[in-house]
């Protein structure tokens, strides 16, 4: 799973939220949950930066491209440790 810009965001996070909760450990599903709320957050800046890369002409999209990275690298990891956890 990655996104491409914030709107595809939602999506990702019901495929991931459905994923935390096949967890049995009730631990392990609020650490997930604790990280999905912080890529939400991650996400939220990514729409400002987006917003300001549309409406500012000539803006360079590197901060974009950095924060998309950032975001994407959270998601696999996440993705990776849920995967883990239930093969464990």
């Amino acid at each position: 799973m990655e996104i491409k810009t914030a709107l595809d965001f939602p999506r990702v996070e019901m495929e991931l939220t459905t994923l935390l909760n096949r967890l049995k450990d009730g631990r392990h599903r609020m650490d997930g949950m604790r990280l999905l709320r912080n890529m939400s957050k991650m996400v939220t800046e990514l729409s400002k930066l987006e917003l300001t890369m549309r409406t500012t002409p000539g803006h360079n999209p590197t901060k974009v491209n950095a924060q998309l990275k950032a975001i994407n690298d959270e998601i696999t990891g996440l993705e990776q440790w849920v995967t883990l956890l239930l093969l464990y």
